[in-house]
């Protein structure tokens, strides 16, 4: 093919790769093209070489795309539920809250409740912690640790929605770009 110009030169996001505008020959108007040193085509590679040795310009730096808004929520969403599933705090120790784990707790939970209405407390095996550490616990023991667990996916759902709110309410691109969605978790 042939390239009557090449224009709007930057890196891309991929390595060895430059983003630009091409005019190629017979058409009216710039194709946006990617060009690589591994191009299938010849003309792929030729563009590479000609823009590297600096023939259409310099080569712009990569600009990481901005975010929208509804991606910010969906990035805010999927932080959340990772965080949910990496572990909470209770008793000055770190405890699973992966789905099992999560299951198990409300599971004996549920047992400690019944057990607490019939009036005994009785001690539950010891509930290990991430670090493999062993709690002693009752039934109050097992509600406390499922109280932590609950505390802790409120807090984290909370913060969820103070970013949310604050996406909502960014009126621009420059407003949304200074909400760090990595900053501030429990």
């Amino acid at each position: 093919m042939e390239v009557i110009d090449v224009k709007n030169c930057v890196w891309g996001a991929l390595a060895q790769t430059i983003n630009c505008n091409v005019l190629f020959g017979g058409f009216d108007d710039y194709i946006p093209f990617s060009a690589s040193p591994d191009d299938t085509e010849a003309h792929g590679v030729s563009i590479y070489n000609r823009v590297l040795a600096g023939e259409f310009g310099p080569i712009g730096l990569y600009i990481a795309p901005q975010l929208t808004a509804p991606q910010l929520v969906d990035a805010v969403n999927a932080r959340r539920d990772a965080l949910e599933t990496q572990g909470f705090p209770h008793a000055g120790l770190w405890f699973q809250s992966d789905e099992r784990s999560v299951a198990r707790i409300n599971s004996t939970a549920l047992a400690a409740v019944s057990a607490l209405m019939g009036g005994q407390n009785p001690a539950f095996p010891d509930w290990i912690a991430a670090d493999n550490t062993p709690l002693q616990v009752d039934a109050a023991g097992v509600l406390a640790l499922q109280a932590s667990l609950t505390a802790h996916a409120g807090a984290l759902h909370a913060h969820a929605r103070v970013l949310k709110a604050a996406i909502n309410a960014a009126t621009s691109i420059d407003e949304l770009s200074m909400i760090d969605i990595d900053a501030g978790w429990p």
